[in-house]
């Protein structure tokens, strides 16, 4: 494993300072007018953006000053055009020029109306060393053989390559991609440009994105699969024999702070990350198990008896606990007080394994519990000691060997153990599974049709979900329940304003409830 004080090193340490260094205006001749002479905003940037791909060190043109002002003048807006980026891009232009360019310097003339700008630029790499990028791209792109793959093992592949062929650059010297793909040696921006290029090729969304990490300037890319956004950072999974930063979700890279612009509800509406790491269950989401529940019996203060049929509906959960263990007391507690408790498709059975009375079992909930809990004890004749059995008999099926109270198991609709934990449980982590057992939120709600008398709806696909509810945001009441992402709600009244939101489910219960959705009939 990468030892922390060598990933600290990973950072993106200067080499990007797209900024509008000095201006001076002066006069010039009116005959050079016709030179270069550019009339429109889109005129300019195009000109200015193959310039740069070019990697020319000086670039001049003439516009008017209709142009100038709305556009050269305003030098953030003017950078942001020159190096927008729309995830698609010509894989040399957008965020790849952006971070080859490691200055502008800008000088303005005019006379009258017309303005003459001369930008001076400094690069991370020559039009001859761009060249050879473009041939090692090719040819990288050949021997990865993934052309016709799916867009996963494209952006593996990409990784892998990455990962296994070019080490990080300790000196800070070596920034841009033909550093990375040629000299095999570079710092983050080397590797996210090269990535991004060579994604690109293959057809693959992605974008760079810049921040820190671990409080060091660092930059990363995001890619998309499957209509879904992913982090990925090869810098810190580059000499690694597991990719720990592969394909992740926003919940599984807390370790990297984006950029302010990359956090903006524009870029996010326009970048959705996905909620769960592509693949594998995220660390941010409870670890599952998947483990068959064992026969068991067991009786209630309130006249119940409970079985393992009596799993099924629902999610289950089972807390063995000792009536003199204090542990045991606080988790009960926090249980108590958690969302989990809230939760009416969560079914929290308490079980004493101390042959306790009735009388000592109800007294425990009321002091320590929630009246919704399930209580079972074991106070009858010759059965002294079933539930600590019973313990036992979860311990062994789930696979866990420690022997501090209390003992929890999570129990899904398909009477499978999910999860298992003892001593010191982290009610944190129960919701967590809960929230790992059921469909993610609903996204992508939007007005599919509408008439006078009806509205229909429509959503992103959420994958485990048996169905979906249509609410009412203001009755918060079921208007419908269907099983495709799509909905017609009839008769609404004319020219009238609706809001809805609508809620996957699964056996396990229901996700949490999408965004609200306004639309106006007819």
């Amino acid at each position: 494993m990468e030892l922390k004080g060598k990933k600290l090193k990973r950072g993106w340490i200067g080499a990007l300072l797209v900024l509008i260094i000095s201006v001076s205006f002066g006069l010039f001749s009116s005959k050079a007018e016709a030179v270069s002479y550019l009339s429109s905003e889109k005129k300019v940037v195009t000109y200015v953006k193959k310039q740069m791909v070019n990697r020319k060190g000086t670039i001049s043109f003439t516009t008017n000053s209709r142009v100038y002002k709305s556009t050269v003048s305003s030098y953030n807006t003017f950078q942001e055009k020159i190096f927008e980026d729309n995830g698609k891009s010509n894989e040399q232009y957008g965020d790849y020029l952006r971070y080859h360019v490691k200055s502008i310097e800008n000088t303005i003339k005019h006379v009258g109306n017309k303005y003459k700008v001369t930008m001076r630029v400094k690069y991370t790499s020559t039009a001859s060393k761009e060249k050879t990028v473009t041939k090692k791209v090719k040819a990288i792109v050949k021997k990865l053989n993934v052309s016709k793959a799916s867009d996963y093992k494209k952006v593996k592949a990409v990784y892998d390559y990455m990962c296994k062929n070019v080490v990080y650059d300790n000196s800070l010297k070596r920034y841009s991609a033909y550093h990375a793909l040629v000299g095999k040696k570079a710092v983050c921006q080397g590797y996210a440009a090269s990535v991004h290029r060579l994604l690109r090729n293959l057809g693959i969304e992605t974008r760079i994105v810049t921040g820190t990490a671990e409080g060091i300037n660092h930059a990363w890319n995001i890619v998309k699969i499957n209509d879904q956004w992913y982090n990925l950072d090869s810098t810190w999974d580059s000499e690694r024999d597991n990719a720990l930063y592969f394909l992740k979700c926003q919940d599984d890279f807390t370790d990297h702070l984006r950029e302010g612009k990359f956090q903006t509800k524009e870029f996010l509406a326009s970048y959705p990350m996905a909620e769960k790491c592509y693949g594998a269950v995220c660390t941010h989401k409870a670890r599952l198990i998947n483990k068959n529940l064992p026969e068991f019996t067991m009786e209630t203060i309130d006249g119940e008896e409970i079985t393992k049929n009596s799993c099924g509906k629902g999610i289950t959960m089972f807390v063995f606990y000792g009536g003199e263990s204090a542990q045991s007391k606080t988790v009960i507690e926090k249980l108590a007080k958690s969302s989990l408790m809230k939760d009416k498709s969560i079914k929290v059975i308490c079980v004493n394994t101390n042959s306790e009375s009735a009388d000592t079992v109800r007294k425990y909930r009321a002091s320590f519990g929630h009246k919704k809990m399930v209580m079972a004890y074991t106070e009858k004749e010759g059965m002294e000691n079933t539930n600590f059995l019973n313990m036992f008999s979860f311990k062994k099926a789930a696979g866990i060997e420690a022997y501090y109270y209390p003992f929890v198991f999570m129990v899904d609709s398909n009477k499978k153990i999910r999860y298992a934990a003892s001593d010191e449980i982290s009610i944190e982590e129960c919701e967590k599974v809960v929230e790992t057992l059921r469909p993610d939120k609903v996204k992508g709600v939007k007005v599919r049709k509408k008439t006078k008398k009806s509205v229909t709806l429509q959503w992103n696909k959420v994958s485990g979900a048996t169905g979906y509810y249509i609410y009412n945001s203001k009755t918060k009441k079921i208007e419908a329940t269907v099983k495709k992402n799509t909905c017609t709600i009839k008769k609404l009244s004319t020219r009238t304003q609706y809001s809805y939101y609508v809620v996957a489910y699964n056996k396990n219960g229901n996700a949490k409830r999408s965004a609200t959705l306004k639309v106006k009939t007819n």
